[in-house]
């Protein structure tokens, strides 16, 4: 079955490909926000870490977004995971391709996987050695 589109009055034919890519663009449905938002905003001053118990992790998620969370010391991470406003306690790990938004801050001796990116007033502290054997203060 062939496809024609119509432009300026002018029968144009189409690949099978192209009217999928149209048909997908044009009956997609709208998902409410409340569905795929993963935390509420929130100041890091507002949250009172001391008392917000913390999270062990050892499962290795993948390509999870994670909000507002204090994870405890040893959790470990997979690839592609994104976190925003954090605390991690020492010696937690994280695979290839992670990105930490702004305010995160973590304890000491904490491993990171390659092409990781760290948003602005993250913290590490020390002492932090890099893959290559540097010390970052």
């Amino acid at each position: 079955m062939k496809n024609y589109i119509s432009i300026n009055n002018k029968k144009i034919e189409i690949s099978e490909e192209t009217a999928q890519r149209l048909k997908e663009q044009f009956t997609k449905q709208e998902t409410p926000s409340s569905e795929v938002a993963m935390g509420e905003y929130q100041f890091t001053t507002s949250i009172s870490w001391n008392e917000k118990e913390e999270v062990l992790i050892k499962d290795e998620p993948q390509r999870k977004i994670f909000v507002n969370q204090k994870f405890a010391d040893n959790s470990i991470f997979g690839n592609n995971c994104v976190f925003i406003r954090c605390k991690f306690g020492n010696y937690c790990e994280f695979g290839s391709y992670c990105e930490f938004g702004s305010c995160c801050k973590f304890g000491s001796d904490c491993k990171f996987g390659n092409y990781c990116r760290f948003g602005s007033n993250c913290k590490k502290l020390p002492p932090y050695w890099d893959e290559n054997g540097k010390h970052e203060k």
